[in-house]
Formats: C-alpha cells, structure tokens, sequence
C-alpha cells in the first residue's frame, strides 16, 4: 500500500466524499482538482443549508440512505 494513495475530504454538511484510491499521489497544499463537480439545476440538494452538495454528483465515501442519495445505501436498518 506504500505505492498507492487513498484520500477523501469531509464536506461542509458533515459527510465523506471519495476523491481517489490508487496510484500514489504526493502530498499537496490540497487537492482541488480532485475535487471538481459541476452542480447542475435539476439535481437534488442535500438540505436548503447545503444547496451546493447534490448527493447524486459526488462519489460518496459512504452512501446513506436519503437525502437525494438514489444509490444503494451501505445499509438500511427496516424496523
């Protein structure tokens, strides 16, 4: 695993977003070219607070269950 990078950045809303596993990258001041998504008008926001975090454009460390999240959740609890 020495040769190789995993890096996620924690979003102003709280949650993780994946932005590379794989071949090492070096350290750097940041990784904003990682970071790019482009937000687009008929996406779902994640809350009013975060209008700019749209759930279905970003790789999610871990995917949850609502919120504008339409993928598979890494677990749903049904009581």
């Amino acid at each position: 695993m020495k040769d190789s990078s995993y890096i996620f950045r924690i979003l102003e809303n709280g949650e993780l977003q994946h932005l590379h596993f794989g071949k090492r990258i070096h350290v750097k001041e940041n990784y904003n070219q990682l970071m790019a998504y482009e937000k687009r008008g008929f996406e779902v926001s994640f809350s009013e607070e975060f209008e700019d975090i749209q759930q279905s454009m970003i790789q999610n460390e871990y995917s949850s269950y609502g919120k504008g999240d339409f993928r598979h959740p890494a677990f749903q609890v049904q009581g």
